[in-house]
């Protein structure tokens, strides 16, 4: 039996998006402490939401999160079709599935900690 297609994009895209996300906050982090360095008062966190960098890394976080919705779908189809080795598509599925599952967990995180 052969691998699945959908199955194999799945597991890719899902590694792609890992390491975009650990790029971006390596980035972003190396960044704003270069430019800003310690906060000490409330006109300096409204500096750090309009740094370029961090505007960025919000832009690449929902990149990823995108790639990450396109490896759930084709873990999913990887999963469906039959006579076809599913390996793939399961680590795929579940590494698509953790980040965007951590994903909304760091999103209700931040609205209750208003």
């Amino acid at each position: 039996m052969k691998h699945s297609g959908p199955g194999v994009a799945s597991f890719v895209i899902g590694l792609v998006s890992i390491i975009g996300y650990m790029l971006t906050l390596g980035i972003a982090t190396m960044a704003i402490n270069s430019t800003i360095g310690v906060v000490t008062t409330p006109i300096q966190v409204e500096e750090i939401a309009l740094h370029p960098a961090v505007v960025l890394a919000s832009l690449a976080v929902l990149v990823c999160l995108i790639l990450n919705l396109a490896g759930l779908i084709l873990g999913l189809i990887g999963l469906i079709l039959k006579n076809r080795k599913k390996v793939f598509a399961i680590i795929g599925t579940i590494l698509s599935g953790v980040m965007i599952l951590a994903f909304a967990v760091l999103i209700i995180a931040g609205i209750y900690m208003m």
